[in-house]
């Protein structure tokens, strides 16, 4: 009888790639979405911070380019505040859910619900 020899094999390796906007499965589950807001009639400046999925961004201007998000439906969150020299500042919240759609835009709308309050929202536009 012959010594019984044990045989190891080798497992395989399974390279992960990155979800990265190179790699083309992860790309076609992602968005680039335009926050707008248009104004108002007493010129108030939104100082905002906006999280859709797992992006978070803080618009700089009143059209806005968020990349990056998954598409459909997806929760949001915004914090921060709202300047207007007239009517004062307001602690702005809002959250909710959009259908998120590539290269759709969403509008920034808010409210003033309280003394030093407001609610503001998104919804696809137009």
């Amino acid at each position: 009888m012959s010594p019984s020899t044990n045989v190891v094999t080798p497992i395989p390796t399974v390279t992960q790639v990155p979800e990265s906007a190179t790699n083309p499965i992860y790309a076609a589950n992602r968005a680039s979405i335009d926050l707008a807001y248009p104004g108002d009639r007493f010129g108030c400046w939104l100082q905002l911070i906006v999280q859709i999925d797992d992006q978070t961004a803080q618009p700089n201007s009143n059209r806005f380019m968020m990349r990056n998000v998954l598409v459909g439906p997806q929760e949001y969150a915004i914090t921060g505040s709202i300047s207007c020299a007239v009517a004062g500042v307001c602690a702005a919240t809002g959250s909710g859910i959009i259908d998120v759609v590539n290269n759709q835009s969403y509008l920034v709308s808010w409210l003033n619900t309280a003394v030093g309050r407001c609610q503001v929202t998104l919804q696809q536009w137009p």
